[in-house]
């Protein structure tokens, strides 16, 4: 027994921040990058494709969450680059993306002032 399910079965999935996809003839290349932050959390994704007779690929992500007093910053960094070569043609794709959040979880961080 078979069963296919299409994109709007999947209710987990969430689009992707930034996408870049290239062919050019016998190369192919792809990147994605994925960041979100909240209130106390961050999240950072990267993926890179290549594909040619000489390829290369690099990805680097950087997530955290910062717990103070009183606030919470977070921030999420990713970049992606591939890179494939195959006689003379030649194809590279980058992408990146950042995402940053201050949450202040107290009224006592602000001082107010009356006459």
């Amino acid at each position: 027994m078979s069963s296919n399910l299409i994109i709007k079965d999947l209710s987990y999935l969430q689009p992707a921040n930034q996408i870049d996809l290239i062919l050019g003839g016998s190369v192919y290349v792809g990147t994605v990058t994925v960041t979100e932050t909240g209130s106390g959390y961050a999240v950072a994704g990267a993926a890179a494709l290549a594909l040619g007779q000489t390829t290369n690929t690099n990805t680097q992500t950087h997530a955290k969450a910062v717990f103070g007093n009183g606030y919470t910053y977070s921030t999420a960094d990713a970049s992606a680059i591939a890179r494939a070569k195959s006689g003379s043609q030649m194809a590279s794709s980058y992408n990146s993306g950042t995402s940053t959040s201050l949450s202040f979880n107290s009224s006592s961080n602000f001082v107010t002032k009356t006459n």
